[in-house]
């Protein structure tokens, strides 16, 4: 029987898609396969390529490069099989067969717009169109690119004027928090609630939004930009928050189609939320913390960005039954950037008058000379 090939190197998107699969009411065989770097051409590759009805293929980066993607997309053209490849950044071109451009579109909505419905329709669409099974699908169902998440509030995601009637006033010091829709769509938000509730406790209040992360015109989809002006200012372009706590990974405006200066427009401290992509075991027990990844997406690219780190506020929890993994809060982390958040947000309430100032030199290898690296000079 003809299989349908859906490859990721998104190791979350794998869990996910791979959860839908379970729920569909196709016939033919789904494979989910992982996408590595150090992916090897191997016979039993080249059998899963001879047997597949078409291949999908979504990738985080530049996968066009390795040896083993050209190997595929080369090797499904002379077969005349069937395939899409569907990058994460908008601006990277992918390649197709057997994929006109509505189909491709339509595939990359199923994708976009999220959910384990969407993702069930997408694998029941591709069984009707290529293995010409006799199953019903559903166009792909948009979903909210941006909007309001908090526990108490009772409304639709996108009202923030409901937000501000029922969860917001102008009498208190405010914490926004910025953080991936994918999270929202998936509904793996304890991590968020445990710090929304910590940030509650110090005092403040919280403008939880989330956002899709790069504008794309062909989805319709905003980028993180507009999510910042749409809920972190008021129509007459006053902010509405004292301090932001950001929950995305690596930089959000260096190589991105947004507003490069829409953070600094807010003027306010910018904090670092970690979500780690190990268990909390794991972290705990680890010499180094995070790992090199991890410095890397949550610590290293952030700084162009001009944030102040934070602290990880959730580890990754693998899922029960084959459901896909989801992040378990760090409570005293979260405790512990509730109250960072506080102190920066109390700060710029302070006269200059009243602020200290502390100058630390960079000071290594450990010489009176080396204070402040800096060669020569009168440090």
């Amino acid at each position: 029987m003809k299989s349908i090939v859906f490859i990721s190197n998104i190791e979350r998107q794998q869990q996910q898609m791979q959860q839908a699969l379970r729920q569909c009411n196709i016939s033919a065989a789904g494979q989910v396969v992982g996408l590595q770097e150090d992916a090897l051409w191997t016979a039993a590759w080249q059998h899963t390529l001879d047997q597949c009805a078409c291949l999908v293929c979504s990738w985080m980066g530049h996968g066009k490069e390795w040896s083993f993607l050209e190997k595929t997309i080369a090797y499904l053209r002379r077969a005349q099989k069937p395939f899409v490849m569907l990058p994460a950044n908008p601006e990277v071109k992918g390649e197709a067969q057997g994929f006109n451009a509505a189909r491709q579109l339509q595939a990359r909505q199923y994708l976009s717009f999220g959910g384990v419905q969407n993702y069930i329709n997408f694998w029941q669409w591709l069984a009707a169109l290529f293995v010409q099974e006799k199953v019903f699908w559903e166009q792909p169902r948009q979903q909210p690119w941006q909007g309001i998440f908090h526990p108490a509030y009772q409304g639709e995601a996108e009202d923030f004027f409901a937000f501000k009637q029922q969860c917001w006033s102008e009498k208190s010091l405010t914490a926004g928090i910025l953080f991936p829709r994918d999270e929202w769509v998936w509904r793996d938000l304890r991590h968020q609630e445990s710090l929304i509730r910590e940030l509650e406790a110090q005092g403040l209040q919280v403008i939880p939004v989330f956002s899709h992360w790069a504008k794309n015109e062909a989805l319709g989809a905003p980028g993180v930009d507009e999510a910042v002006r749409r809920f972190f200012f008021d129509a007459s372009g006053r902010c509405l928050v004292d301090v932001v706590i950001n929950c995305f990974k690596f930089s959000l405006t260096v190589g991105r189609p947004v507003d490069p200066l829409f953070l600094q427009k807010l003027n306010v401290p910018i904090l670092q939320g970690v979500t780690l992509l190990q268990t909390e075991e794991s972290w705990e027990t680890s010499v180094t913390g995070l790992n090199p990844v991890e410095l890397s997406c949550c610590v290293v690219l952030p700084e162009f960005d001009g944030v102040i780190h934070g602290a990880p506020l959730a580890a990754k929890s693998p899922g029960e039954d084959g459901a896909a993994s989801q992040f378990e809060p760090i409570g005293e982390r979260c405790k512990a950037m509730a109250a960072r958040a506080a102190k920066w947000a109390r700060l710029c309430q302070k006269k200059n008058s009243e602020k200290k100032i502390a100058i630390i030199f960079h000071n290594y290898p450990p010489r009176n000379f080396n204070i402040g690296t800096a060669e020569g000079l009168d440090s």
